[in-house]
């Protein structure tokens, strides 16, 4: 008797405590959907295992794990001293039953080994040696398609699978493969957007080889200019080593700048891992002044630059923001050149913006922003130009994005436009940024 009253006695408690096990399972799940939602995309397989783990430990079960199609095991928690499953491990190396049955659109559902069908009998036997007593294997859908599945598993004991329970697992395995797609398309985005940007340097140079070529040949033309007048000097009777000696300096020093020219070059047609530096505000608009310098002459247009004094340093990849500047600018420009402005002018300035930031600034005097896509201009394909790809603005958003500032435009009160970005400063030992903030 006295057992029957325990058996009893354990009946009610486990139907009393299935309503407050769901309910604190539901509230996990509520808190995973936000934090899922909310972290960007390189946080979510981190995320994901997380999440795994909280709902284990609030349903008692002892491991979790997500397999895909092509790229076996992606995702898993267990506890201590439950066996864990490799990365990598496909599924089909442990039940081509079962992966078929769930790749199939089927749930498998046992709240013991036993009850699995005579079929599984292969299955069963790797269970009872390696697997949990009790496990809820479910399909991954994405769209009309099968990509995976998700599994939870008790090793210690058998478990029931109520209806209620089953419908919440459910939604968990539909939450994280939207997270898993999020991932996806954000990586590829990513991925595009560099592809473009590499694409927009190359067209940019392109655009400025004529340019270019003219502002190396300023100095091999100083070169062969200086050369010969000391090969002159060298043939006269009365021979001038201090002005011979001046036109060797010139020689080196026109030298010099050419190879800086050509370093530029280079870098900007660089491609691999990006290197963020320490860079003076001032001497990148310098540095992109000199790039642009003879395509502003070219046009006819006056190119300056503006910059307060002892700006502080930023920190950044110098040839993505010596990309963006040239971006802007040659926009700028088309601009002057497109509305027949009398006032052909564009500034560069650099200065100091709410504290914290450095504000940089392509100022034209050409048409102004069009209305018809003055709240779309850093969309991808929007351009006014009839040769335009719509990109240049939307890379340029991008760039600056990556380095943790953002990206705007304005109609200047008199003629043109401006467009303009920060740079978060880097903060200095003394404290002087908190201060000024």
């Amino acid at each position: 008797m006295a057992n029957v009253a325990k058996g009893r006695l354990k009946k009610r408690r486990a139907r009393n405590d299935a309503p407050r096990e769901l309910q604190r399972f539901e509230a996990v799940l509520a808190r995973a959907l936000s934090a899922i939602a909310r972290v960007s995309a390189h946080e979510i397989d981190r995320e994901i295992e997380r999440w795994q783990g909280e709902i284990c430990r609030t349903l008692d079960l002892d491991r979790s794990t997500m397999a895909f199609t092509g790229q076996g095991v992606t995702h898993r928690w267990n506890r201590e001293k439950v066996p864990s499953v490799k990365y990598g491990t496909s599924t089909m190396d442990i039940s081509t039953w079962a992966t078929q049955k769930v790749l199939n659109g089927e749930e498998l559902i046992w709240a013991r080994i036993s009850d699995l069908p005579e079929e599984a009998h292969e299955y069963k036997v790797w269970l009872r040696k390696n697997g949990p007593k009790s496990q809820v294997a479910l399909p991954i859908r994405f769209g009309d398609s099968i990509i995976g599945g998700i599994m939870f598993g008790k090793f210690r004991a058998a478990r029931k699978w109520p209806p209620l329970l089953l419908q919440r697992l459910r939604l968990v395995a539909q939450v994280l493969a939207n997270a898993l797609e999020r991932k996806r398309v954000e990586s590829e985005l990513l991925k595009a957007r560099g592809e473009l940007a590499a694409a927009s340097s190359s067209t940019m140079m392109g655009e400025l080889a004529a340019s270019i070529a003219h502002e190396v040949n300023q100095p091999l033309g100083a070169i062969l200019a200086n050369a010969q007048a000391a090969r002159r000097l060298v043939s006269t009777p009365d021979v001038d080593p201090e002005k011979i000696a001046s036109a060797l300096s010139d020689i080196v020093d026109d030298a010099r700048r050419a190879g800086e020219v050509v370093a530029r070059v280079r870098a900007l047609f660089k491609g691999g891992q990006t290197q963020r530096t320490l860079l003076d505000p001032a001497a990148l608009l310098a540095e992109a002044e000199s790039l642009l310098r003879s395509e502003a002459g070219v046009r006819k247009i006056s190119l300056r630059i503006d910059s307060q004094p002892s700006l502080p340093s930023v920190l950044g990849d110098r040839v993505q923001l010596l990309q963006c500047i040239m971006n802007l600018s040659i926009n700028a420009f088309d601009s002057i050149v497109s509305a027949q402005s009398q006032q052909r002018e564009t500034t560069l300035s650099a200065t100091r913006d709410k504290g914290r930031w450095i504000r940089v600034s392509v100022r034209d005097s050409g048409g102004g922003i069009d209305p018809a896509i003055s709240h779309r201009m850093f969309d991808p394909f929007v351009t006014t130009k009839s040769d335009g790809m719509g990109m240049g603005l939307l890379i340029a958003q991008s760039i600056v994005a990556g380095h943790g500032g953002r990206i705007w435009a304005t109609t200047n009160p008199d003629a043109g436009a401006t467009v303009s970005f920060t740079l978060p400063i880097v903060p200095r030992s003394d404290g002087e940024q908190g201060q000024d903030a």
